[in-house]
């Protein structure tokens, strides 16, 4: 509702090949800044989220190249 993205997950590095990161990041149009909120608990790339009244989810994803992962995180 108020304009805030997540970014959750990812590749990080991609040189060292598919390397997954735990970081979220929020960013805030008010202020067009990012900051770090807590990690995720694996991390993942490829995920799917899902905005509710109750939060926002991040779905499934990888955990490397060969292994999804499945499972449902709240973020915060």
């Amino acid at each position: 509702d108020d304009g805030t993205v997540v970014y959750a997950g990812g590749i990080g590095i991609p040189a060292r090949g598919f390397a997954t990161t735990a970081d979220v990041e929020r960013w805030d149009p008010r202020t067009n800044d990012w900051t770090a909120s807590a990690p995720l608990n694996v991390g993942r790339a490829g995920g799917a989220s899902v905005a509710t009244a109750g939060g926002v989810y991040l779905i499934g994803g990888s955990v490397d190249e060969d292994h999804p992962i499945a499972s449902v995180e709240l973020l915060r």
